[in-house]
């Protein structure tokens, strides 16, 4: 009896994970520059700036622009100074990534899929 009930409350908590935005997975992958990492966390395309450039791009090219930047701006340090309240079905966050040259903003933006996940729709980096 005390398994069975092991097993649903198991499930009703693992239930109430689903949704939850990677906070932590993307501040270590920010600070140690894995844009790999970074832009498996987004949609199929994502739209990207870095320091007024936009594109839209696929992970492979998203992947590319992440690395040119940190390959310019090696990373000290990354911390989230703004975690938004999930609205409906977006929500937003913001960083400051700092580099050996200089501080930048980054600002990221997500979009609840079907389902029920949180993926980066827009990802923007800006100097402050």
């Amino acid at each position: 009896m005390k398994l069975l009930l092991t097993v649903l409350t198991t499930i009703i908590l693992s239930a109430g994970i689903t949704g939850d935005i990677p906070y932590d997975v993307l501040a270590k992958n920010f600070s140690s520059q894995q844009a790999g990492e970074i832009i498996k966390l987004g949609k199929e395309k994502i739209a990207i700036t870095v320091n007024g450039k936009t594109g839209v791009y696929s992970h492979q090219q998203g992947e590319l622009v992440l690395n040119n930047f940190f390959k310019a701006h090696p990373a000290k340090s990354f911390k989230f100074i703004f975690k938004g309240k999930k609205h409906g079905n977006s929500s937003y966050a913001i960083g400051t990534y700092v580099s050996d040259k200089s501080s930048y903003r980054i600002t990221l933006q997500f979009k609840l899929n079907s389902q029920k996940t949180y993926l980066i729709e827009r990802l923007t980096i800006e100097k402050e």
